[in-house]
């Protein structure tokens, strides 16, 4: 098995009770069933606090308090379970969160989610095109991707990558038209090539951010205000930054074609999915670049219902053809 993984993959470390943010708050946190035995044999009192604090109702979670905390995160908003038994006694969520490990053939992604500041900041913390390790991977883990598809892809992947690595000198609108012409020539044949205007495209996107399922507040109020006159320059964004964003998102959502085989769509969520979190880093003064990454992120990649309307817009028939979201694109950049 070949694993992958991003170049800043290895240099993550949580921040604890240093980070301005906190996955313990606001998420819900289900328990493995390997972990649920071992907490219904805890004793002492943190066994006591275990059984009073998991609901065993359809899928094991833990009871968030009125504030939506973890009942084990202490107000130093450090986690009691790690103080009582280290991190061996965390379910696989806490302890792998924001990790992800994805298995397609005879490939396996090792990722960490941008809905964590600290995976926003090792992202945008190097001044050069993002890389990808590749190392043998001994975990011939079994998963029901055929082995053929799953090289395909990859392929296709591995040559997007070098697309949009490669042609210094070329912006990241001309490399983002290179992969498009590329993904064309592998599935000719599609419906939508209908081009229009910004402010037709402008009126979709709003849509889209207001039939979006909210995080939070604050998402409701973005999509009552949202309007592409509050695009304004950033100073803490530039060229690479946008290219390490982009290359991350084909990296954890192009691979999706593994199930379809349909290169064109999940092309597009990716473009579609880098405009939302270009709009919100530049339509929101509040927010920081790395802290508009991951809120984006929190909004859609870790919400089913969501990305399932992005993968709608991106389908056939639909207004978001490549000529549009390039255009979107060269718009908001």
């Amino acid at each position: 098995m070949i694993k992958i993984m991003p170049d800043f993959y290895a240099r993550f470390s949580c921040k604890a009770g240093d980070c301005s943010d906190n996955c313990c708050i606001g998420w819900e946190i289900d328990i493995d069933g390997e972990t649920l035995e071992k907490y219904k044999s805890a004793d002492d009192e943190i066994g006591g606090r275990l059984l009073k604090n998991i609901s065993l109702e359809e899928t094991p979670k833990f009871i968030l308090d009125e504030n939506e905390r973890c009942p084990f995160l202490n107000g130093g908003n450090l986690c009691d379970l790690i103080i009582e038994g280290g991190e061996s006694f965390l379910c696989d969520i806490c302890r792998e969160h924001p990790r992800f490990y994805e298995w397609y053939g005879d490939y396996r992604d090792f990722g960490l989610g941008l809905c964590c500041e600290e995976s926003c900041r090792l992202l945008f913390s190097s001044d050069k095109p993002l890389e990808f390790i590749k190392s043998a991977d001994d975990n011939e883990e079994k998963n029901d991707i055929d082995k053929a598809t799953a090289k395909r892809v990859f392929e296709i992947r591995e040559k997007l990558f070098e697309k949009l690595n490669g042609r210094d000198g070329v912006s990241l609108i001309g490399k983002i038209e290179d992969c498009c012409a590329y993904i064309e020539s592998l599935q000719k044949s599609y419906a939508c090539k209908k081009t229009v205007g910004i402010n037709e495209l402008e009126k979709t996107i709003s849509e889209i951010i207001g039939l979006s399922e909210p995080f939070d507040k604050k998402w409701s109020e973005y999509a009552a205000g949202f309007s592409f006159e509050l695009i304004e320059e950033r100073s803490d964004i530039n060229e690479n930054d946008m290219l390490r964003l982009f290359s991350y998102i084909v990296f954890r959502h192009f691979v999706k074609a593994v199930y379809d085989n349909d290169y064109i769509t999940h092309f597009k969520l990716c473009i579609l999915l880098f405009d939302l979190f270009v709009l919100y880093i530049k339509t929101n003064k509040s927010f920081g670049k790395e802290e508009a990454v991951k809120y984006i992120s929190k909004e859609f990649e870790y919400s089913d219902s969501n990305m399932e309307l992005l993968e709608f817009e991106c389908a056939d028939n639909r207004l978001l053809s490549f000529e549009n979201l390039i255009s979107l694109t060269e718009f908001i950049l």
